[in-house]
């Protein structure tokens, strides 16, 4: 879109016929892309996966991390919690789990494009195959995959946690246990261990945070803190920011007993 385009910021704003071609466009003009996403989700035609908030990232490392620490991200992802970390400032070191390769490549590129390269390491494989070294880490923060709740890959060649561990109680087990046990080897006494764990909004999910958080106290540590993180407002509602309108999704951060 050029420079000197009038079209509304964000909005697709097309012909109803394409010039030489005389295909037709079944959406309304005025569509967001926000809500093209939304109906892809709402339909059940494609997975879809969240990305987490650089700017909420960026408030949460500001929290908890000063120069000098050594920080783990135990599910990389795309990328938006290195981004939040960079854009703090700090100097830290990075550490990180990723087992895609196009993604592991392209957090790598990001580094670089960011002059951070030398701040980070990022094993590619899953956070349950193998540690750094103990007793280094001291601040470990993510928001792990929700085993099938949402899907980056479904292809089974892919390390991906649950194209691997296909029932759910063997993937709390083998994956989700196994990733808090390492972590606990690696952070420091004084370090806390942070997770953002999904959501109340249904009974999926509910079961989820629940396990998922069990496992956690079950391995030794004690929650100290819930921090609540907007996350998203339905475009088809027409409330205001009410109860039902928002989003909320928790991040609950622990420290070792």
């Amino acid at each position: 879109m050029t420079g000197g385009s009038k079209r509304a910021k964000g909005k697709l704003k097309c012909c109803k016929e394409c010039p030489g071609t005389g295909d037709r466009h079944h959406f309304p003009m005025s569509m967001s892309l926000k809500m093209i996403v939304q109906g892809i989700k709402s339909s059940g035609i494609a997975h879809m996966a969240s990305v987490f908030k650089g700017g909420v990232a960026k408030a949460i490392y500001e929290r908890y991390v000063k120069d000098g620490d050594v920080i783990l991200d135990y599910s990389c992802g795309f990328g938006m919690r290195l981004a939040g970390l960079m854009a703090t400032g700090k100097k830290v070191k990075y550490l990180g789990y990723e087992p895609n390769e196009k993604t592991y490549v392209g957090l790598h590129e990001m580094a670089r494009f960011f002059k951070f390269d030398d701040s980070i390491e990022i094993k590619k494989c899953g956070s349950e195959s193998v540690i750094f070294e103990p007793n280094i880490v001291d601040f470990a923060f993510s928001s792990p995959p929700y085993f099938t709740a949402e899907i980056y890959s479904s292809d089974v060649k892919d390390a991906q946690c649950y194209n691997i561990y296909t029932d759910y109680k063997e993937w709390l087990e083998k994956y989700w246990r196994k990733t808090v046990q390492n972590i606990k080897i690696m952070l420091k006494d004084d370090g806390v261990f942070g997770a953002n764990i999904g959501n109340d909004s249904n009974a999926n999910m509910l079961q989820l945070k629940n396990d998922m958080s069990r496992i956690i106290e079950e391995e030794g540590f004690v929650l100290v803190e819930v921090i609540q993180m907007l996350t998203s407002r339905s475009h088809l509602t027409n409330k205001a920011k009410t109860q039902n309108s928002i989003k909320l999704e928790p991040c609950f951060f622990y420290r070792k007993k």
